[in-house]
């Protein structure tokens, strides 16, 4: 288990610290990684998608994830994240989940869902 502690947009491991633009929303640990999601401040349309990072043990960002599939020309930022069956899984607002590469925070789309 990897030590670390959070308030609002500060993330700390090992005495090391990460500032965010944005309060972080929720953390998970997985492989040795701790993946972090912010909340997006901006408005709802966004032109990129980057609210959940990977950070190491050495309290490095490893990577931004990927953005999602735009709709109506927009993205949207991810609203949530969790764990099912040992595999990462990213929430968008419009009702997709996609499973989360943890080498590279590419996006692996899950068949038989939205968008309409």
């Amino acid at each position: 288990m990897m030590m670390y502690s959070y308030n609002e947009n500060q993330l700390t491991v090992k005495n090391n610290n990460i500032d965010f633009l944005s309060s972080i929303e929720k953390i998970i640990e997985i492989d040795d990684k701790l993946l972090v999601l912010v909340k997006d401040k901006s408005t709802k349309k966004i032109k990129t998608q980057g609210n959940i990072y990977a950070i190491n043990e050495n309290a490095e960002i490893i990577w931004e994830i990927q953005a999602s599939t735009p709709f109506d020309g927009w993205y949207r930022p991810f609203t949530g994240i969790y764990i099912r069956d040992d595999i990462a899984i990213a929430y968008s607002p419009l009702g997709i989940e996609y499973k989360i590469n943890l080498d590279n925070g590419r996006l692996v789309d899950i068949p038989k869902q939205r968008p309409w």
